[in-house]
């Protein structure tokens, strides 16, 4: 009789399949993880807060300094004076007020290299606060004035 035939075993391949699995074989191909596109829409809207609080502190510009009106040299903005005086004649005390005009062109003509007002109106605001001294004392009062004319 005849021997069945029996392959023969390779050693090299013996010792292949008895090697531990690598990390490709213990965890079965996955998909590669989907990337979150953030960064741009944080980076939109942090450009977008940005602008908007440049343009704000632009248009704010509390450094700028008021224009000085040509020729007068006056200068547009608050000014105090202690114009208003509240009591009896020899006994005074300045009463804290406010005044507050407002006055616009309302026809000019060209004189030189500038336009020039013929024609003005506007109104006067007068706030005058509560005042009081040990003798007197001057109630709040406010008053408002249309103003209309033409410059001397």
């Amino acid at each position: 009789m005849t021997e069945p035939q029996v392959p023969a075993l390779d050693p090299s391949a013996a010792l292949a399949s008895a090697a531990p699995p690598g990390p490709a074989a213990q965890y079965p191909a996955a998909a590669a993880p989907r990337r979150r596109r953030r960064w741009p829409v944080v980076t939109l809207a942090a450009v977008v807060v940005v602008a908007t609080l440049a343009a704000g502190l632009a248009v704010w510009a509390p450094w700028t300094q008021p224009p000085v009106l040509r020729p007068a040299g006056l200068a547009v903005g608050p000014a105090t004076a202690n114009v208003v005086r509240c009591g009896t004649p020899g006994n005074t005390i300045p009463d804290p007020g406010t005044l507050k005009y407002r006055v616009h062109a309302t026809a000019a003509a060209g004189q030189g290299q500038a336009w020039a007002a013929t024609s003005l109106t506007g109104t006067l605001v007068a706030t005058l606060r509560y005042v009081s001294s040990s003798a007197f004392y001057c109630p709040a009062s406010t008053f408002k004035a249309t103003l209309t004319g033409t410059p001397a």
